[in-house]
């Protein structure tokens, strides 16, 4: 009876030990997977923090000035939109927006810098990667097709357009209703940057006056936010 009752908590002990086995075998796995993702996500944030550094035609200390993360802010959700890059260059507003809009249109006359985007594209995630589309632009035409994005960003670079107000015309078309236009330029002021001559520069009346003449609505301006820039978002 005693060997009875001794086999009997032996076998109670074995499955103990089985079960807290499997446990023990579960709880690893969920700890490795976990720090696998763990170790991945990082993977990416390196990946895509490196990403935002490496353009080199920018100018010096350009994320001091410019403020590139509160001005994204300032376009709202962007989360399922798609978003157009006008001016993308090498791709220092294009990154930061693929962050959180569902695509993003990297738009630049200069194929050499939207070749330099696409190289340095194949460096982000995959899921980044594929929110990134590139496209040669002529010089008065963005090459957007009718009501194509929800947000239009064009950054330094409204100034170097000849026939302003056309090419706003131009812009209008590829918004969807009710779509935005946010702009950023420089202030007609001594700035010590690196910016375009002042007699280059495009004063923010004459913006406002080009935008209420090419039918947008609910102009809004912003010459606090940015030491040397202005904002300007108008609707469709």
């Amino acid at each position: 009876m005693i060997n009875f009752v001794i086999y009997l908590n032996i076998m109670k002990l074995k499955h103990i030990y089985f079960i807290f086995f499997i446990i023990l075998s579960f709880l690893l796995g969920s700890c490795e997977q976990a720090q696998r993702k763990d170790i991945d996500s990082e993977i990416k944030k390196d990946s895509t923090k490196e990403i935002l550094t490496i353009p080199k035609d920018e100018n010096k200390d350009r994320e001091i000035w410019q403020k590139p993360e509160l001005v994204i802010s300032m376009m709202g959700d962007l989360s399922g939109k798609t978003v157009a890059d006008i001016g993308a260059g090498t791709g220092y507003f294009t990154f930061r927006l693929a962050l959180q809009a569902n695509k993003v249109l990297a738009i630049d006359i200069e194929k050499s810098y939207l070749e330099i985007l696409d190289n340095l594209k194949q460096k982000l995630p995959s899921e980044i990667q594929d929110k990134i589309e590139t496209r040669i632009a002529k010089e008065d035409n963005p090459q957007l097709k009718d009501e194509e994005v929800d947000l239009i960003v064009i950054i330094n670079t409204l100034n170097v357009i000849d026939n302003k107000l056309d090419y706003l015309k131009t812009l209008k078309q590829g918004l969807k209703k009710g779509g935005k236009l946010f702009i950023i330029d420089f202030k007609m002021k001594n700035i010590p940057i690196d910016a375009p001559d002042i007699n280059d520069r495009l004063p923010i009346y004459d913006l406002e006056k080009d935008l209420n003449k090419a039918g947008f609505k609910n102009i809004r301006t912003d010459d606090t936010t940015l030491d040397y820039q202005y904002i300007v978002v108008a609707e469709k």
